[in-house]
């Protein structure tokens, strides 16, 4: 058998699609998802982000190349770049930066576990420009790393809480004042 130029191109177009289809659909339904599928290790997290806002575009450049709608493609890729530049290089910022394997703006105050899942109440640290609030995760570690991860309540302008289980289907978070002139919160969450 008489492999040609032409069928090592077309079997590398072939790969190429199959990476961008396989990329955009992981994008579009990542995105949609109510639930976060992340690393345990947020250095790694960061160097998939890194990865793919990197390879995607180039993979559409790629494949404008040989292909008869070369200047959609070019321009779609050029789309994506723009945004893809500035997603990479904060990601590497970030990544450089952190010294620890884990999120830094999320720091850990509680938790609870109900057979294989872990209630997670972080406290939230968007940056100077914005307040702490606190983040009541529902958590499920899988093998390799991998954690799925799920907001069940938040509270914007929140600096401490508690979280204790009420019953087998209820979570008691209590909410400490922000401010002078608050008073404490008591919520009680159905898992």
């Amino acid at each position: 058998m008489v492999i040609t130029m032409k069928n090592k191109k077309n079997k590398f177009i072939r790969i190429v699609d199959i990476l961008i289809f396989t990329i955009a659909l992981s994008l579009i339904i990542y995105l949609s998802l109510p639930f976060l599928i992340e690393f345990q290790n947020y250095k790694v997290n960061l160097l998939i982000t890194i990865m793919i806002s990197i390879i995607f575009p180039i993979l559409i450049f790629i494949k404008a190349y040989h292909s008869k709608y070369k200047l959609i493609l070019q321009i779609t890729a050029t789309l994506i770049a723009i945004p893809s530049i500035f997603i990479s290089l904060f990601s590497l910022m970030d990544f450089i930066s952190t010294k620890e394997n884990k999120n830094p703006f999320l720091t850990k105050l509680e938790e609870l576990k109900k057979e294989k899942t872990t209630y997670r109440l972080y406290l939230s640290n968007g940056g100077a420009t914005t307040a702490y609030g606190i983040i009541l995760q529902k958590e499920i570690e899988l093998p390799l790393g991998v954690k799925v991860s799920s907001n069940i309540f938040t509270k914007y302008r929140a600096k401490d809480a508690n979280i204790s289980f009420l019953d087998k289907n209820t979570i008691r978070i209590k909410i400490a004042p922000y401010y002078k002139n608050d008073k404490v919160i008591i919520k009680d969450i159905n898992i």
